[in-house]
């Protein structure tokens, strides 16, 4: 307490018990305007430094439609109340997000030589702008990965040299010749003579393809954009913008040629099969036919007319029931060599037999080829001996039993019904018999001459129906989009700048804050005001520092000066 009686407080208290003192924040926040200036200095020249040395990264992205066009030609009600097309790419999304078809086609671009540039601060990939061209046989693998520099000469010779288990390699060689080191056979070729790219610092690594297919394979993004309408976009991110492209349409190309390949293949076994059907029928036809003239010619038999209308009618039924079951007989044969590892083409057998009597097969054949899915997949990852692998193999194998005795049960059964048909042939045949025995005879051959001709109509027909399927076949897949040079994507200078600017903000205002929340010091006559209530004399300037170290009394010394007057201010109140 003072003299008088008034409460000297302090200065901390003050501010807790008076609203926020903007005032002295801004007086404080002037007094560390050089600490400021230095964090926005520190904060604007690392995001600098940080835009302009960090590694850009690119994304490219190609978009590709999914159509079901498997039953553009056919008339199904069931599409009314439902979306196959949704259906199918839920299946097909399986396939396409699997390693195998994106391995092979990433092995087809150039990936066995990585090209680089070496700048001031650090290197940087030139895939597809290398003034350079190296073709590489690999002799010691553990040359795969290191870095081999180059050094363009001239137009004419280059220098290489690399370190390979300790020990350094380096030798002079000439352009479009091949040459052989100990770790790798080389043959190069210059493909941009300018001045400017000779002058440059560059190296290379040789890579395993495979390797490389694999990393390129992870960071491939594919995913459906639009479920209803088919989209599928293949998205991918790489430090080289030309890659990027690359990349996307390379395995959008690819899934357009696989759905291709599949539906052709499939079209193909079974023009195959076909094929060999009608090749043996033709034969058969021509023996048949031998055998009727031979007969009208042995008998003198041109055109007998056939009494009984009836019989004749019942046995061209029976006939077509025994074609029926030839019909069926065949495929059942071709079940069976499939079973028996004859024929393992799947697609094939579910297109041909998809209306074949015996619709319990249908299981075996699902089971099949998921199965077959399954083992492709982890054959690309596994060994052999895997015991996973193993276990696929044997439930194949249990399928193709369990399918075996089906096909054998079908065949007991197609075997009850042609015993049944002969027995009815034979009862009619014997009545018909009691005709004269020529026209019989001639009616018998003609019957079997009609039927063979009959089947072999019916597969010329299958086979042209196939042919001109497989002509116009089209992929279930279109490129809407293709990839394009990548874009930037990171570092993005907007944003960097941004996130720069809020934090030297945040960390500028946090200190004056600190500061003002800690400041108990008197730097101005509202201080003084809000720390006591006694009554202010005056103010004093602070004197300017003089060199001599005399004391000096100011007011006669600098009557008409700003402390002069001060003095005699505070003379004037007390």
């Amino acid at each position: 307490m003072s003299a008088n009686g008034n409460e000297i407080k302090p200065i901390v208290e003050q501010h807790d018990e008076q609203s926020f003192n903007w005032r002295l924040f801004l007086t404080i926040g002037w007094i560390s305007r050089w600490w400021v200036i230095l964090y926005f200095t520190v904060g604007l020249v690392s995001a600098y430094l940080y835009g302009r040395y960090a590694t850009p990264i690119y994304e490219s992205q190609a978009d590709v439609q999914f159509k079901d066009r498997s039953k553009d030609n056919t008339i199904d009600l069931g599409i009314l109340v439902s979306n196959t097309n949704v259906d199918r790419l839920n299946e097909e999304m399986t396939i396409l997000k699997s390693k195998g078809y994106k391995l092979e086609a990433l092995q087809k671009l150039p990936l066995q030589v990585s090209y680089f540039i070496q700048e001031r601060v650090k290197a940087g990939e030139i895939y597809g702008e290398s003034p350079y061209q190296v073709r590489a046989t690999i002799l010691d693998s553990a040359i795969i990965g290191a870095k081999i520099n180059i050094e363009l000469l001239d137009t004419s010779h280059y220098r290489i040299h690399y370190e390979l288990k300790g020990e350094t390699y380096q030798k002079e060689f000439a352009f479009n010749k091949a040459y052989s080191t100990p770790a790798f056979n080389i043959l190069t070729t210059l493909t941009n003579a300018h001045p400017s790219k000779l002058r440059q610092k560059y190296f290379f690594t040789l890579n395993d393809i495979r390797e490389q297919a694999e990393r390129i394979e992870g960071e491939v993004l594919i995913d459906v954009d639009n479920l209803y309408g088919g989209k599928i976009i293949i998205n991918y991110q790489d430090r080289n913008k030309l890659k990027t492209r690359d990349v996307v349409n390379t395995i959008a190309d690819e899934i357009v040629d696989m759905s291709l390949d599949r539906k052709a293949s499939s079209a193909e076994m079974i023009i195959a099969f076909i094929q060999e059907q009608i090749d043996s029928l033709e034969e058969q036809l021509y023996d048949q036919e031998t055998i009727l003239k031979n007969f009208k010619k042995d008998n003198l038999i041109i055109s007998p007319e056939l009494a009984e209308t009836n019989i004749v009618q019942k046995l061209n039924e029976l006939d077509q029931a025994e074609f029926e079951v030839m019909l069926e007989e065949k495929a059942l044969k071709w079940l069976k060599d499939f079973v028996n590892n004859k024929n393992n083409d799947l697609d094939a057998l579910a297109n041909y037999f998809g209306d074949l009597k015996y619709n319990d097969f249908s299981p075996y054949l699902n089971s099949l080829l998921e199965l077959r899915q399954e083992k492709e997949l982890l054959g690309i990852s596994l060994q052999s001996n895997d015991p996973r692998l193993i276990s696929v193999n044997k439930q194949i194998d249990q399928v193709k039993a369990n399918f075996r005795s089906a096909i054998l049960n079908a065949e007991e059964k197609l075997a009850v019904r042609r015993n049944y048909l002969q027995s009815e042939q034979e009862k009619y045949e014997a009545e018909f018999l009691a005709l004269p025995e020529k026209q019989s005879e001639f009616a018998r051959l003609t019957r079997l001459n009609d039927l063979k001709e009959k089947y072999y109509l019916l597969l010329l027909e299958k086979q042209s129906e196939y042919e001109i399927t497989l002509a116009g076949m089209t992929s279930d897949y279109v490129i809407l989009d293709a990839g394009e040079i990548g874009r930037l994507v990171a570092p993005v200078k907007a944003k960097i700048w941004g996130l720069a600017l809020l934090i030297c903000i945040g960390i500028s205002f946090a200190h004056v804050y600190i500061r003002f929340l800690m400041h108990s010091t008197v730097i101005g006559v509202p201080d003084v005001e809000k720390a006591t209530n006694v009554p202010i004399l005056g103010v004093l300037p602070q004197l300017p520092k003089q060199r001599t170290e005399l004391p000096k009394v100011v007011v006669p010394a600098m009557p008409k000066s700003h402390i002069a007057e001060a003095f005699r201010s505070i003379r004037s109140n007390m």
